[in-house]
This record gives structure tokens, sequence and C-alpha cells, in this order.
């Protein structure tokens, strides 16, 4: 079979949005079928480097990017939404031009994975694939004090626009011409509107390489001394943003007591959370069971995984962890 597949984000040796990108290109193409890839010129460099390294023919790409002012749209609030929607569109254009010569049997929407934001891939014609997505999972009623103003605000933005942008004009024609509709979470596949929802199924969007293996032994360890003496460490990593619910876990550790002496804590991220959560956790009197690492090359932070002994997944409305 000939697929198409739209990702928006697709990088080798990456994580979030941009792994799903490219594992699903790479898991399809090795289900054997001729796959092909239509994602960012500004992600080309890397992806035929690691074409090159690992000598990859299938999936083949084809690269699409705006204008050099409309790229500048990332750097305005919300912009990067409109730069999406833009890119959505076209891309669309060019995949029906690549379609009259191809003939593409099947066509996917991977990536951005979100349910309330559009594709138009649908108007090549062919069956269309809508997923997986993401998006219909909501934190809690009883924990949203606990985000912060600037985290209440946004988390009752993201609510509202889960409830009309799914129902509005340009996610209709989505939804309705999808031959195939692929939520990551039962929470997502009960907020497709109701007349959709007999043509969506559950799947998640990542998966575990089996063929991975990472020695922690490998460069030696870039956490700090006291990490390795801890009777029991902790690992958080992710973005630090309100719903990812960090403060939850530092609220647990500080509620150890005399017994948080036994525990470490390891956060590596960043985000816009990031001063409030380093506040919170100085008010707690979390001191030395608690370290900040910043972000670290990947290769890095796999390898540090096997020297903790759990992972600490607090999220509040994310349809899974994002490891590779």
């Amino acid at each position: 079979m000939k697929v198409l597949l739209s990702a928006y984000c697709c990088l080798p040796n990456a994580g979030s949005e941009n792994a799903v990108g490219w594992n699903w290109a790479l898991g399809i193409a090795a289900c054997g079928h001729q796959t092909f890839v239509i994602t960012r010129a500004v992600h080309r460099r890397a992806i035929e480097t690691g074409c090159g390294k690992d000598s990859i023919q299938n999936p083949q790409f084809l690269f699409h990017d705006m204008s050099p002012a409309i790229q500048k749209l990332y750097k305005i609030p919300f912009g990067n939404y409109v730069h999406y929607l833009l890119w959505q569109y076209t891309a669309a254009k060019v995949a029906a031009r690549v379609h009259a010569k191809e003939r593409f049997d099947l066509v996917q929407h991977i990536t951005w994975g979100n349910f309330r934001l559009p594709s138009f891939m649908w108007k090549l014609g062919v069956p269309f694939m809508f997923g997986p997505v993401a998006g219909g999972e909501d934190t809690p009623k009883k924990l949203r004090r606990g985000l912060g103003l600037r985290g209440r605000v946004w988390d009752f933005l993201r609510r509202t626009s889960n409830l009309f942008l799914t129902r509005g004009p340009l996610m209709k024609p989505t939804y309705a011409h999808a031959t195939q509709i692929v939520a990551t979470t039962d929470e997502t596949l009960r907020e497709l509107p109701v007349r959709y929802r007999q043509k969506a199924r559950v799947q998640q969007a990542v998966g575990i390489d089996p063929s991975g293996s990472y020695s922690s032994t490998e460069g030696g360890s870039a956490l700090p001394p006291m990490v390795r003496y801890a009777k029991l460490k902790l690992l958080f990593v992710g973005r630090l943003l309100p719903w990812k619910g960090l403060h939850l876990g530092l609220k647990s550790l500080a509620a150890l007591g005399h017994l948080a002496k036994d525990v470490h804590l390891t956060v590596v991220g960043s985000g816009s959370d990031e001063s409030r959560l380093k506040r919170l956790g100085q008010r707690l009197g979390l001191g030395e069971s608690l370290s900040w690492v910043p972000w670290m090359d990947r290769e890095d932070l796999i390898r540090l995984y096997s020297e903790f002994d759990l992972f600490l997944f607090p999220s509040l409305h994310d349809s899974g962890a994002w490891l590779y």
C-alpha cells in the first residue's frame, strides 16, 4: 500500500511531537508499505542526515514550508497556531499535486496530534485517517487551584477551546471526511462530537523501541552527587508548566516529613512555571531532597533513566508519558 503521512513535526533523535512523527513514519514503512511523509522544510537537514546515517530509503520525505515572513508568526503570542493552520492548508495543496503522480492509497494525519486543530488532507479524496490525536483530557476540578493564576486562566481557555473548536467550521469537515478517527485516550474519544464517535477508536500515539538499549555508565553521570546517595531516587522529566503537575509531586515529597531525607527528586527540564515551582520547593523546605537540572541532550537523558528507582509523572491532562 502507498501511504502519505502528514507530520508537521518529524525529527530523528528527538522527543515529543517530533518523535511521534518520525517513529510513525519508520513504523509504517517497516510494515512493508511504501511511505511518503510531508513535513516542514526547516527539518530537512536533520532528516536527510538521519536517513543517510541509517541508510533509510523508505519512508521518502516531501519538504514544505511557509515564506520567511510567515515564519515570523512564531515570535508573537499564539502565532504558532496560525502558522500551523496555514501550513496544514498549503501542505494539502502540495500533497494533492504529488498524489496526481503517486496515487496514494491512504493519507494519515500524525502531527500535531491535537483533536481540536484541523487537517486538510481529506481533500485528496482517498481514505483519510485522523490521528492519533489527544487533548480531551481535563484537569480535575479539585486540583485546579494548585495551577496558580496563570495556569488556571490557561486551563480555562483550553477547556473552552475544546468545547467550541471541535464543533467549529474548520473541524467539521476534518471529522466528517475522516474514514477513521484515532484518539489516544477514552477521554478524548468522549469529547468528539457524538455523530463521529462511531468511527473512532482508541490507540496510544507512542510505543517502545525494543532495539533501544542505553548504558548508564557511558559518559558518566550528569547528576548532582547527592542524588546517587539517596535511598529512593525519583525522576521528573518534562516542561515545567502548571498542568504538568509537578507542584503535586513537590507537596507529596514534603508530606513525608522527616522521611523526606531518604528520598531525592531530580527535576530535568525548564518552562514558564519554573520560578514558581522553585519558590514552592523552598517554601516547603525540601532543601537537599530536591535538585533542578536544565534540559540536556536526549542521548544523555536516556542514559540517566536507569540511575533512578521511580519515574514521577503527575501530569493533569497528558495522554501519556512520551519517553523515547
